[in-house]
């Protein structure tokens, strides 16, 4: 009786088999793919939810929303474009106690001391360093727990520029630019006592949530909460052109010439979604969901925006009292223009 031999693969077979093996994978690798970027959408929708709730929260405490940066602080004299004013408490630091980050609140003091003197006032580094996860949008795989971009360093005194806690959010600022240089708008003065504006002459009211010093109360929603745009997002790399977004401050802004530089923790709907070139890149809103910008509105709701949704760019102060239709965007930014949207978005 012939023993019986077991028959090896022939190099054919092996080879259709590696085929068939890659053929699977190129079919299943798409769809974990997908199913990963979901559960980060689906993580950053969370995350400005939680936001909302805690903005919400702030609301009902101190019956306003917190400013969108802090001008000057009760009993001190200066502004906020001052040298040492010029880096400045963000309203993510003031939401802090709201969010679950009460000791880190207590730590900073942005109620009390200035940004500038938490160092010499016996506050650490590491306060201004401390990852806050829920600002963080997972989808942007980029992006650093400390924003080291040279434009986002943040002078504290005594230890001179260092990087602070990231962000991948920045609320609501406007949706017309002061004039054709200016982006954002510092507003009316607050409780702080801050001058309208920093240079001579007036500056437009902010028709956004947050400013200088805003505080802003519920009843001045006019266009209601469902309808009214609170924060949005900003990645951390760069666009398809290139420039880099550079996200934002959790805790900090600038307010050394405040139509540019409160960029660090507001943004801009004049200038285009996911845009392409630098100004609209750092200043404006950006995502890296695939065609899709995340949206908290003032009722707490998170909804994705397209990128192409009808938007007019670059409106000035002086055309938002003339005739011109204003565009769904715009209208989603504007929280008293009596333009609500009726279409989707």
């Amino acid at each position: 009786m012939m023993p019986h031999t077991r028959r090896a693969f022939t190099l054919v077979e092996l080879l259709v088999v590696i085929a068939i093996i890659g053929l699977l994978i190129a079919l299943l690798l798409p769809a974990v793919q997908s199913t990963r970027e979901a559960a980060r959408r689906s993580a950053c929708v969370n995350n400005l939810k939680q936001i909302g709730l805690g903005l919400h929260n702030h609301l009902a405490a101190q019956k306003r929303f917190p400013a969108g940066y802090v001008g000057a602080l009760p009993g001190q004299t200066g502004n906020a474009w001052d040298s040492n004013n010029q880096f400045t408490w963000s309203w993510g630091a003031l939401l802090l106690p709201y969010v679950e980050q009460q000791p880190l609140f207590d730590r900073l003091a942005p109620r009390r001391r200035r940004l500038y003197d938490h160092i010499s006032n016996g506050g650490q580094r590491s306060d201004l360093e401390t990852p806050l996860p829920g600002f963080r949008c997972p989808s942007d795989s980029d992006m650093k727990p400390l924003n080291d971009n040279t434009s986002r360093l943040v002078n504290v005194g005594t230890l001179g520029d260092i990087a602070t806690t990231s962000s991948s959010y920045v609320a609501s600022n406007t949706s017309y630019k002061w004039h054709s240089g200016g982006r954002l708008i510092g507003g009316p003065p607050g409780p702080g006592g801050s001058p309208i504006s920093q240079w001579p002459g007036t500056a437009p009211e902010a028709n956004g949530i947050f400013w200088r010093d805003s505080n802003l109360k519920e009843s001045l929603i006019t266009d209601g909460f469902s309808s009214t745009i609170m924060v949005g997002e900003r990645r951390w790399g760069a666009a398809a052109g290139g420039s880099m977004a550079e996200a934002a401050l959790a805790l900090a802004n600038s307010a050394a010439n405040e139509q540019l530089s409160v960029e660090r923790s507001l943004g801009t709907a004049v200038l285009q979604l996911n845009g392409f070139n630098a100004d609209a890149a750092r200043r404006g809103y950006s995502s890296t969901h695939a065609g899709t910008l995340m949206f908290l509105f003032c009722d707490g709701s998170v909804r994705p925006i397209s990128e192409i949704i009808q938007h007019t760019l670059q409106r000035t102060w002086s055309s938002t009292v003339t005739s011109v239709p204003w565009s769904a965007f715009e209208r989603l930014i504007g929280r008293n223009d009596g333009q609500r949207n009726t279409t989707d978005f």
